[in-house]
This record gives structure tokens, sequence and C-alpha cells, in this order.
């Protein structure tokens, strides 16, 4: 269960919940019923396309709120569907706010703090691995070679109340052991994503990695690390993020230092030409900022996204001052690809006829 207010005014228990693909990962379908079904029922009666305060008191009643995701499947994509989706999402208050491209973990949260929960949902699968080993074992002592895997787990579980425990269950019936399939042929399946993500009912928290690593100091703290809200901009301190020679393209403490070690890397270079190697293998250049231009004019920035084909590049998009994936111009933008490529479908089946009336050639 999740506590929380949710733009509300009392704290209020959500059940939690899991989904996967049969592929493993995220799609269209599941990325519009993430919000439809999960974010907006959090701020159901608080979600307004324009910010609604009270005329006495000035409180916030409803207003727009933010998902603020990466530019993984979904976000841009070029199904009918997706800009529907993306429409009615803009038209009730839901701005899609994609993360930088290539820099995610500096500029999202989430991934902030993925890089702890991943080593311990590792750890957690091969401990729901053993578990399951230990649940065929006990299966095929009782002579139930023939019970689903799910069904083994779940009596495994009834018996034993703590799971890693070695101890034999004491047990007056008589087994009977029959050779079948290997005790260590387990399969990891859905099923086992909420074991593998929060371990088993009643397991202490280190064996639970969501509870372990998704803790409120932990949020706060990449909160604090990100910047997004309050704005701080701490993002661009992350030691990840790339500096650039030029105006604007780094800190004055880390240009200096860009600078003599370009300077060391060019006089490497002469030094080996003197020694009789090839100094021209030190080649690199050092990035310089791009001076990019924007258009400022809403119709001229739609036709470049248009004539650039960069509606559904989370990169292009950004390099034109763009993160909203259901703003103006980039549902505009997708309306025209989308007409003009319904106008080539149908410029090629005419072409295609034209041509099959020319191969028969004129009618007697």
């Amino acid at each position: 269960m999740v506590v929380a207010k949710y733009a509300g005014d009392k704290m209020k228990a959500w059940p939690s919940s899991v989904a996967v693909r049969p592929k493993g990962s995220m799609d269209t379908p599941l990325w519009h019923d993430l919000n439809k079904n999960v974010f907006l029922k959090c701020f159901k009666g608080k979600l307004s396309p324009v910010p609604v305060r009270d005329p006495i008191t000035k409180k916030l009643i409803r207003g727009p709120i933010i998902s603020k995701t990466d530019a993984g499947p979904g976000r841009l994509a070029t199904q009918a569907g997706s800009l529907e989706f993306r429409t009615e999402m803009a038209a009730i208050g839901l701005h899609i706010l994609l993360s930088l491209p290539n820099g995610t973990e500096c500029t999202a949260e989430l991934d902030q703090m993925y890089s702890e929960y991943k080593g311990e949902c590792k750890k957690s699968t091969v401990r729901v691995a053993g578990v399951k080993m230990a649940a065929r074992v006990q299966a095929r002592k009782k002579g139930k070679d023939n019970q689903t895997p799910t069904a083994e787990l779940e009596e495994y579980l009834e018996g034993n109340p703590d799971p890693d425990s070695d101890e034999e269950v004491e047990d007056s019936n008589v087994y009977e052991f029959t050779v079948g399939r290997s005790a260590c042929s387990v399969t990891i399946g859905n099923r086992d994503l909420g074991n593998i993500v929060n371990g088993f009912p009643g397991d202490p928290l280190e064996k639970r990695p969501f509870d372990k690593c998704f803790t409120k100091i932990k949020i706060i703290n990449t909160w604090i690390v990100v910047g997004f809200l309050p704005m701080t901009g701490n993002a661009a301190l992350d030691p990840k993020v790339r500096y650039e020679l030029g105006e604007g393209g780094a800190p004055e403490e880390a240009r200096k230092r860009m600078e003599l070690l370009i300077k060391d890397y060019e006089e490497s270079a002469l030094e080996l030409d003197r020694l009789g190697f090839n100094g021209g293998v030190m080649d690199v250049k050092a990035r310089h900022v791009k001076n990019l231009e924007i258009p400022e004019d809403e119709e001229e920035l739609i036709q470049h996204i248009v004539d650039n084909k960069l509606i559904n590049k989370a990169g292009g998009l950004f390099k034109c001052g763009i993160q909203i994936a259901n703003s103006r111009v980039v549902l505009e933008a997708s309306r025209r690809v989308a007409k003009n490529e319904e106008a080539e479908k149908v410029r090629k089946a005419k072409k295609g006829q034209d041509k099959k009336r020319v191969q028969r050639g004129p009618q007697s």
C-alpha cells in the first residue's frame, strides 16, 4: 500500500500494483493505462487544464499535473492511438514531460534510485529461484511431481513461514519419491515478479527490495539531487554531466581545467612526432558549444519539426526547446505528419493503379 495525499486534504492508502508485458518491458498501451488507471485516479477531482484557486484563501483547488518520464516506448509513438491519447491528456491538464535524452539518471528521480534497486532485485531473483527449487523438492517427496510451479510454491510457503530456512518441516506422512524433471529446472516468469520486487509475506525489510530502496528519506534526497521541484538545477552539478568549451558550456573552474587538459594533449601529440611516432593518432577534438537556431514562431517551429522528421525523436525535439510530448506544437506537427503519410499512401496506390492500366494497354 502507498500512503499519500496526492493533492487531497487527508492521507489515504492506495493499493500498489505491478504490471509487465509478455516481452518484459513497457509498450504504448501499457503506457496509456499507467496514466489513465493509476496517475489520474490518484488526482481524481483535482485535475484542471488551468490552476483554480480559492478566491479567499488563494489555496490551489485544482490544476494541471506533470507526468515526468523518459522517452521510452509509447511516449512519442506514431500510432493514431498515441496521438489521440496525448491530445486527451493535454485537454484535461496532464502534461507529459520527457527527461533529457542520454542524461536520464541526472534528471530523473527514479533512475537515481534504480542503481541500488536493480542490485537488490538481482539478489532477490536468485533467492526466489532457490525457494522454487526447495518447493519442487518438497513436491517430489510428496509424490506431486505433476503440480504446477505456482501450486508447488504456494504449498511450500504454507508449510514454511521462513522461506530461507534449511530446516525440514516435520510430517508424519510417508513420502513416495519418483524420478522426473530436475529439481533445479525452475523458471522465473511474470507470476514471480511480485516476490522478486518485494519478497514474500513476512519477510524482513532487507529482503524486500522495493520497501528497502524506496523510502521517504531516499525519495526526498533524489528530489534534492535532481533539483526539478523546487527548481534548483542541481542536475547540472551531477558528476556525469559533460562540459563543453565556449560560452555557457562549463563553470569557470571546469573550463580552465579543460583548457589545460587540451593544451597538455596537444603537446603530447607533438612530443610523439618528435620521438618518431605518429602523433596524428591523437586527433580527438574537444566539443564546443553549438548555437542552435530555434524558430521563435510556433508555425515555423511546427514546420521545422515536420520537415526534419523530428516528431518521434526526443533528442531532436529537445534541440528545438521542446520537452512536453503533448504540447500544442508537437500535437499539431503529429497531425500534419499523419496527414502527409496518408496522402503519400494514396499517391502510391494511385501510381500503382496507373501503372497496371498502362501495362494492360488500351481496351478494344
